[in-house]
């Protein structure tokens, strides 16, 4: 209940209140500058709602003092029932009910939420901690600003205190000692909720006084409007002046304070404005009360299931398994749950309580404007929602760049919401907001079906991954270090090792950044000329697995088969091959087994003496443990999941601003938080432990892992995840990407690095064939394709990691130029091993012949769900053949 209540309640009023502190401090570097401006603009907001407050207040007052001899006559003369009965009977008579008298303390009921979702954000901001203001040395603490020998007093709640009894009393001048009495003790429990709180929140509360005092002082005035204007306009312009030529900040903030100034100065001509459409346009569009309310409540139900049931529930329900963090005790259906609630707050609770305050004008003009808001919403998420490529349940674009609409894109995003404005108010203007609200009723009936599609989908995705994990072995001891994988000392061991886009052109970048590893690599030739077939795992995968036979065109090729069913044949290539010649054979965290995000390993049991299991996320919280970073890996998408919403609602324009580099105007972000990163990475740190040594029969081992797929920040010193990263101070590359991206993929490299390592303390190094590949590369920006006129960034893509040991290999780390793709794989795993061929086929393994080109394609294949039943969804307008050097343009023939 007490979620419900923060959610449902709080949650617009604390995301308000983070919102512009996060403004003002990003503006004014200061935190005390932007707690005063939280408390200014927290106020100015909520002056409709005092207003209205303060007018039901008197209002309460004059029928009280109207009612009142009569009543006490009433008291005088009779008794009991009798009394009780004709009071009753009075108050009906004159349209009152005792109940009415608690409007009298509606302004102070206000004060209560904002208190709380003040007090919820405040006392547990982190950028308080170490931060002074003025006089106060830390904002985190109690200010303790006077001593008496070992007894410090808290003079700050003291002078906040005295500020609200000035306030008290300018208001209550005049009115009855009941009243009298209730704002003088609310000043008390003021003074003894926050006298030991942190001095950041009492100054907040203070300047909310001080605030009140002004409000108090305005409203004696003749025209307290007209005065508080320009007050206000005094401020915006000293606000302007100081953004211009006293802060130290840059020139877009310095725009947003023009921007936010010229609309104050603004309001005037805005408001008249406003009156006049409403007046001449909105208001005689509805011709009863119940018009407005039907458009204006249908409008805030379609917002509210747009923003936390059908965008949440798509989200999710594209791969429910990833929202399924392993051990966290919520799910799915919790991150939706708080957003529906959060939405509820957000369009529908607050929104109703202002529409049940306001008169009938401008009840008209809230329905108006809920119904024109909607409409855009729907706009933005149905025919703008943008095709922003993959993100990780930390709410992670793979690139935000993609974020950054065309001008083009804008201008059409804008003429649509006009139009859809236009149309509205249109309806409204004829008399027919009936059908305004048939429209919006039509939305919801569609949002519901849409919602409950994807909650079977969610559904059904959970079950498979419970089937999954209930028959994987690790699933029980999640957490302890359990070998894996078995090698042997008087055998053969062969270990391919697919680091999920690791970036071939990396390597020589990471060797000179830490020269060491080139010894640590000894004994393994690298192919920087290596291709990929597509720049996505679902299709750049299966050709690793099992060779030339599942490349995407020689896929396609089979349509009579399923592609689910080749995906999994390729899977099970090296691990049967290896199986049927009596090795021991091992797959860990199969790409995609059974098109499932959670590789389902069932398909593996069909194949004598092939183990598989997963082991991504097993060791996380042990990991977080032992470098002191324990988080809850659920906790940044049950905060920013509405968030994400209104990125999809808000124009497109806007959307690269809300995303804010993935911190999503979150004051509680961390980069520790990418826990599942963590699940990655904790998998391959621990890869030395994770092996065991014997005597026994030849092993054959295939290990999947996402590190390097990853674009985490990573500690400067030690690369490696940190609870507050040092950023380099000489990054690699520009490009924060390509620089994030590369970071990942060299801490790759110098993990396995520290398992080879253990390979040679163990006696194991000499009789291990090793392959360390990649399934494909990435949009990047580097230097060594720089001379690509076409596609410099998307090239790249094509070019994964390949670097090879051999049996007895022990040179110098070498490097090898000639053309490759990452389809050799099979054939150099399995040579010399018997009759290297295809278990399923009998078709011998190969390599890329000499002077062999090769056809990739470029259009991305990532997600099972957008491809065909048995084929790719690609046509020769996507290919491109590439031969001899990947790294020369002129060597791309591209069909387009």
């Amino acid at each position: 209940m007490g979620d419900l209540f923060q959610n449902l309640v709080i949650f617009p009023i604390e995301g308000i209140i983070e919102l512009v502190y996060l403004l003002f401090s990003r503006v004014t570097h200061s935190t005390g500058l932007a707690i005063a401006g939280v408390s200014l603009a927290v106020n100015v907001l909520t002056l409709p709602l005092y207003a209205r407050a303060e007018r039901l207040q008197a209002l309460e007052r004059e029928t009280r003092k109207r009612l009142q001899p009569k009543v006490d006559d009433i008291k005088a003369v009779f008794r009991g029932d009798e009394r009780l009965m004709i009071l009753s009977t009075y108050y009906r008579q004159n349209h009152y009910h005792p109940i009415y008298a608690l409007r009298s303390s509606f302004g102070l009921f206000l004060q209560v939420p904002f208190f709380i979702a003040a007090y919820s954000f405040l006392s547990s901001l982190p950028e308080l901690s170490g931060r002074g203001f003025w006089f106060l040395c830390d904002l985190s603490k109690p200010d303790g600003l006077v001593s008496f020998g070992s007894v410090a007093v808290n003079l700050l709640p003291i002078v906040m205190t005295l500020i609200n009894l000035a306030a008290s009393a300018v208001y209550a001048r005049g009115l009855p000692v009941r009243e009298k009495v209730q704002l003088y003790g609310m000043a008390a429990i003021f003074l003894a909720l926050l006298y030991m709180s942190p001095s950041g929140l009492v100054l907040y509360w203070t300047l909310n006084n001080l605030f009140s005092l002004a409000k108090n002082v305005f409203y004696r005035l003749k025209r307290p409007l007209v005065a508080f204007w320009a007050v206000m306009a005094m401020l915006s312009a000293g606000a302007v002046g100081a953004a211009l030529f006293v802060l130290d900040t840059t020139a877009r903030k310095r725009l947003v304070v023009v921007a936010l100034a010229g609309l104050v100065l603004a309001a005037p001509l805005l408001a008249a404005l406003g009156r006049r459409l409403l007046d001449r346009i909105i208001a005689p569009g509805f011709r009863s009360a119940r018009e407005s309310f039907g458009v204006f409540i249908l409008s805030a139900l379609a917002l509210t299931a747009l923003a936390g049931l059908a965008v949440p529930s798509a989200l999710i329900g594209s791969s429910p398994q990833e929202f399924s963090f392993a051990g966290a005790t919520r799910g799915p259906a919790d991150f939706i749950g708080r957003a529906f609630a959060e939405s509820a707050g957000l369009f529908l609770l607050w929104p109703a309580l202002l529409y049940a305050l306001v008169g009938a004008k401008a009840r008209a003009g809230l329905a108006a404007a809920f119904a024109v808001l909607a409409a855009g919403a729907f706009v933005n998420v149905f025919a703008f929602g943008g095709s922003y490529g993959a993100i990780s349940p930390q709410l992670l674009f793979q690139n935000a760049g993609v974020l950054r609409e065309t001008k083009a894109m804008s201008a059409a995003n804008l003429a649509a919401l006009l139009g859809a404005a236009a149309a509205v108010v249109a309806l409204i203007r004829l008399r027919k907001p009936r059908l305004v609200s048939a429209v919006a009723a039509l939305c919801l009936v569609g949002l519901a079906a849409t919602t409950g599609a994807k909650a079977y989908a969610i559904s059904t995705g959970l079950a498979e991954l419970r089937e999954i994990r209930s028959s994987d072995r690790f699933e029980s001891s999640a957490g302890e270090i359990e070998p894996a994988y078995t090698l042997t000392r008087k055998g053969r061991n062969v270990l391919v090792i697919m680091l999920d886009r690791g970036i071939g052109a990396f390597v020589s970048h990471a060797m000179e950044d830490d020269p060491v590893l080139a010894e640590k690599y000894r004994g393994f030739t690298w192919y920087p000329n290596t291709l990929s077939f597509n720049p996505h795992t679902l299709a750049g995968a299966p050709p690793l697995y099992g060779g030339y036979e599942y490349t995407p065109e020689a896929i396609n090729a089979r349509s009579d088969e399923a592609l689910v069913s080749k995906h999994n044949e390729a899977l099970a290539v090296m691990p049967r091959f290896f199986a049927e010649a009596g090795w021991r054979s091992v797959v860990t965290d199969a790409s995609w087994a059974n098109y499932s995000w959670v590789p389902d390993n069932t398909i593996f049991r069909q194949y004598s003496g092939v183990s598989a299991f997963n082991l991504t996320g097993r060791h996380t919280q042990r990991w977080l443990e032992e470098h002191d970073m324990a988080v809850d890996p659920t906790a940044r998408v049950e905060r920013c999941l509405i968030r994400f919403s209104l990125l999809k609602l808000a124009p497109t324009p806007l959307r690269y601003g809300i995303y804010d580099q993935g911190k999503w105007w979150d004051s509680r972000y961390a980069p520790d938080e990418y826990a599942d990163f963590i699940d990655k990475y904790a998998a391959l740190d621990y890869l030395p432990e994770l092996v065991a040594v014997d005597d026994g029969a030849d092993s054959f081992a295939l290990m999947v892992n996402d590190t390097a797929h990853d674009s985490a920040v990573l500690d400067a010193d030690g690369w490696v995840p940190s609870r507050n990263p040092r950023r380099p101070d000489a990054p690699r590359f520009a490009d924060d990407f390509t620089e994030r991206t590369y970071r990942v993929n060299a801490a790759s490299l110098r993990m396995i690095g520290r398992f080879l390592d253990k390979l040679r303390a163990e006696g194991v190094y000499d009789n291990t064939r090793i392959v360390v590949v990649a399934d494909h590369g990435a949009d990047l920006t580097l230097p060594e394709f720089a001379g690509f006129e076409r596609d410099p960034t998307s090239a790249p893509g094509f070019n994964p990691l390949l670097m090879v040991k051999d049996f007895g290999s022990d040179s110098d780390f070498t490097v090898d130029r000639s053309f490759r793709t990452n389809a050799d794989t099979p054939a150099i795993a399995t040579a010399s091993i018997g009759r290297a061929a295809n278990p399923f086929t009998g078709r011998p393994f190969r390599t890329l012949a000499p002077g062999e080109n090769v056809t990739v394609v470029d259009k991305p294949l990532y997600d099972p769900s957008d491809q065909k039943r048995n084929i790719f969804d690609f046509g020769p307008e996507n290919l491109i053949v590439v031969k001899d050097d990947i790294f020369v343009e002129a060597n791309w023939d591209y069909a387009r």
